[in-house]
């Protein structure tokens, strides 16, 4: 009897092993509440693109810069800058039209307007979500050594295409060709670093765009006020052909900064109440 009152009382600790698969699927819950936090906030974005000749030599370098604005509750993206310089005065007049031309149309809509163009916002929201949706059935998963980062403890989670299963909609099909590593923030189930790799030659878009094998991804986010992960980061080495035709070989280093909580219900009156837009 003392032996199975030992062997009830040690099973806990046998059963303590957190499962890899159940973890993925609170991702992906997280990540729905995650999306609509994400709207009240305005932040800066920037590219750099580099194009390489096959020795992996740098032959041409590209920087852009843009200002992410909640407007009206949708995202507006404003180029700001180019190779670390503001855009010409004639650019940057096109792009302060273009924010113009939208604020005063969404001024004009009706409360029954603007709620049927949020309700089709959430349905592409949804669309995007059902995919993510799908991860945790896609992949077979493997916990691998906890690790730290930015002094987070996070779950390490190697996944790797499952055998048999059947994707339906192209962007999953494309996905099924990409292994990679998960990184988890334990105390909040949310994604912190994502590491994946192609396994296969990757088609996008109806073949406009096809990315070979190698080619690699990193993705990381960060804690924002305490309550939303934000992206903070995204490189991208990649050898491609766009339209089946031009052949791009290059990298990508996107990085997010100056994240900032958008206030007044996320109505504009005037375009003088963006902040100027700041560097990182």
């Amino acid at each position: 009897m003392a032996f199975f009152l030992i062997l009830l009382a040690a099973t806990p600790l046998w059963c303590d092993t957190p499962d890899p698969k159940s973890i993925m699927e609170k991702v992906t819950i997280r990540d729905v509440q995650n999306e609509k936090m994400r709207r009240e906030y305005t932040y800066l974005e920037r590219q750099e693109e580099r194009e390489l000749d096959a020795a992996g030599k740098t032959t041409k370098t590209e920087v852009n810069e843009y200002e992410h604005v909640s407007l009206y509750g949708e995202n507006h993206r404003r180029h700001i800058a180019k190779d670390g310089k503001p855009l010409p005065p004639k650019d940057a007049q096109k792009e302060k039209e273009k924010l113009d031309k939208l604020v005063a149309l969404r001024q004009k809509e009706s409360e029954s307007e603007r709620r049927k163009r949020l309700e089709e916002a959430d349905r592409r929201a949804e669309r995007r979500r059902r995919f993510s949706r799908e991860i945790p059935k896609m992949y077979d998963f493997t916990l691998g050594k906890d690790e730290k980062i930015g002094g987070r403890d996070v779950y390490v989670i190697k996944a790797e295409p499952k055998q048999g299963f059947r994707a339906t909609e192209p962007t999953t099909k494309a996905m099924m060709k990409l292994h990679g590593t998960f990184y988890v923030d334990k105390a909040t189930n949310q994604l912190v670093k994502l590491d994946a790799e192609a396994l296969d030659t990757v088609s996008f878009g109806f073949f406009l765009v096809r990315l070979n094998k190698g080619a690699h991804f990193i993705l990381e986010q960060t804690r924002v006020n305490d309550e939303v992960w934000m992206p903070k980061r995204v490189q991208a080495a990649i050898d491609a052909r766009i339209a089946v035709v031009k052949k791009f070989r290059g990298q990508f280093d996107i990085t997010f900064s100056n994240y900032r909580k958008f206030q007044s219900d996320s109505r504009i009156v005037d375009t003088a109440e963006i902040p100027a837009p700041k560097t990182p």
